[in-house]
């Protein structure tokens, strides 16, 4: 907490994406503890909030957030990827075999934002909700720690409409995307 709370700039822009939508999903891929999940759900004009976060320590974390601020956000503890199954993620000094579902599976409708951080991890993530994209058309942002993974974003978003606003947030840079059809 310095200067608000985490990422407090760009959750608080994700207001000013939604002003025109009546029933609005807020997608928070690598939850972590829930500081997004918790912001959606209690802040935003949310009908719905679900998050995704894959490592057991964190799962756990993120279900006492819910469970201290009388939450009712949907965790589910997966990775999202590009296709649905298990793989082995490092992180720090932590290893973990995960389960792994695309978001297309899921077969939201509603989606009004996606906050996607998943170290390194996020294209293989857009990869697995394009349907979702094409058809709901949110607001994204998408960490992104080197040029390469920034590239990687690019060339799964771009085809689908998708550029850079020029607005990058935090300490580890996450770009917001949006399509520029409106």
């Amino acid at each position: 907490y310095i200067n608000g709370p985490y990422d407090y700039n760009l959750i608080k822009r994700s207001l000013k994406f939604i002003k025109k939508r009546k029933k609005i999903t807020f997608i928070d891929v690598g939850a972590n503890m829930g500081n997004h999940s918790l912001f959606f759900e209690k802040f935003c004009p949310s009908t719905k909030v679900i998050s995704f976060e894959p490592m057991e320590h964190a799962f756990s974390v993120l279900n006492r957030t819910r469970k201290l601020n009388n939450l009712n956000f949907e965790a589910h503890r997966l990775g999202l990827s590009d296709k649905i199954g298990e793989m082995q993620i490092k992180f720090d000094d932590l290893s973990e075999i995960i389960h792994t579902a695309t978001l297309d599976s899921f077969n939201l409708s509603n989606v009004a934002v996606i906050k996607i951080d998943i170290e390194g991890m996020e294209s293989r993530a857009l990869q697995g909700m394009l349907n979702t994209l094409k058809r709901n058309n949110p607001i994204l942002f998408i960490e992104g720690n080197t040029e390469e993974e920034v590239k990687e974003q690019s060339l799964v978003l771009n085809p689908l409409g998708y550029k850079q606003t020029g607005r990058v947030w935090n300490a580890t840079p996450t770009y917001e995307w949006k399509t520029f059809e409106d």
